[in-house]
């Protein structure tokens, strides 16, 4: 028997009834899952009563029915996107079914995945990064400009590559009831200065709870700068909408959708480049600079390295010298970014290895610029992975 203590620092606190408590605890389970995951999850949850209800199975989510279902639906759609139909079903139906996730991982259902992805091989379509030339094709054509509307697609398009963000960190979800206050980015997080600008972005992808990340981007002085169309839109929006709290805004005072922001873009760039686009240029971008991935991986907020899959592929579409170019290149490292120290030679290998190239960072850093050569090497003779970073000896 436990033994009440006489004396308590804990604050006397009212109780609730037991209504109160389903109630609450219903709302923070709600609250679990994005809006734009529920509705995803709903989908494949009526997908899966559909098939059970064709087919005669009881919709209990055995490891028969389960592995039933997922063949099924690979023979209709991409195998990776039954994963993601499962588990939705498995997130939908576990306060019913208590065991599904365990049925999920039973060997029939895992075997029959397996099998599936063997027999239904399909590869991973991916758009087009955006690169920094073509930036400053369009920044020299929207700069002279005195529309609000393209003051603002430039600033949004010059943010979203520079600070690798997503286009659902910039713009507003079509669907109105997916729009979210707490993933609006606010004017009075914003702080500007003679060589950056920066701002709070409350919640992302990857921020769960809602911490916020602070987006710091430095000026580049060149055609691609995105310091000087945001303080130029900053300007217009103060103008305007003074007493707006949001920072991205419209001429007609409304937040902009995904939908404005990728009619903009159509009409610069072919179907192959979307919002997705803008994070893998400036990933790209920075890969081709001798960044490495640990780095890209952290400025990006990735919670994964899943990223590095895109690399490959764009590097594998790149010209042979679109990478060579960075021999004795100067490369400005943001003074507040404090990842690792290179007091001392380093070798990094930031790129695939078969790029064959190795970046060699000398000791030559000051005011925050690091001397990055490339040297060409054999790719047979590569000692370590990609990623790794070590001391030269």
């Amino acid at each position: 028997m436990i033994k009440k203590p006489d004396l308590s620092r804990q604050p006397r606190r009212e109780a609730w009834m037991r209504e109160r408590l389903l109630r609450e605890r219903a709302i923070a389970i709600a609250c679990a899952v994005e809006p734009s995951s529920v509705s995803s999850y709903s989908s494949a949850v009526k997908s899966y009563f559909d098939f059970c209800s064709s087919h005669s199975l009881p919709v209990e989510p055995t490891p028969d029915t389960l592995s039933f279902y997922a063949v099924y639906m690979a023979h209709h759609i991409k195998p990776k996107s039954v994963t993601s139909y499962l588990s939705g079903v498995c997130n939908q139906l576990e306060p019913f079914f208590p065991d599904i996730r365990s049925h999920r991982q039973h060997w029939l259902v895992t075997k029959t995945f397996a099998g599936c992805r063997k027999m239904f091989p399909s590869a991973t379509t991916r758009k087009r990064p955006i690169t920094r030339a073509e930036l400053a094709v369009i920044s020299h054509s929207y700069l002279p400009s005195p529309s609000y509307d393209n003051a603002l697609f430039l600033a949004l398009l010059l943010t979203g590559f520079h600070g690798l963000m997503r286009l659902g960190e910039l713009t507003w979800p079509d669907n109105k009831n997916l729009q979210d206050y707490r993933k609006v980015t606010m004017r009075s997080s914003v702080q500007t200065n003679s060589t950056s600008f920066e701002f709070l972005l409350p919640g992302h992808k990857a921020d769960r709870f809602f911490e916020g990340s602070r987006i710091i981007i430095q000026s580049t002085k060149s055609a691609d700068d995105a310091r000087g169309p945001f303080t130029k839109y900053l300007s217009c929006r103060d103008r305007l909408f003074p007493l707006r709290p949001e920072l991205y805004l419209r001429e007609n005072g409304t937040i902009p959708t995904r939908a404005w922001f990728i009619h903009r873009l159509r009409q610069h760039f072919p179907a192959e480049v979307g919002g997705q686009s803008l994070r893998a240029g400036g990933a790209t971008a920075l890969a081709e600079a001798g960044i490495p991935s640990q780095m890209i991986q952290a400025i990006g907020r990735w919670s994964s390295e899943a990223f590095q899959i895109t690399f490959v592929d764009t590097l594998f579409s790149l010209p042979p010298f679109s990478i060579i170019r960075i021999y004795n290149l100067t490369l400005r490292l943001p003074s507040k970014l404090h990842i690792f120290s290179l007091s001392n030679s380093y070798l990094f290998h930031s790129l695939p290895p078969f790029v064959g190239l190795l970046a060699v960072a000398r000791n030559s850093i000051s005011g925050g610029a690091a001397d990055i050569r490339a040297l060409p090497f054999s790719a047979t003779r590569l000692p370590l992975r990609p990623e790794q970073v070590v001391r030269s000896v």
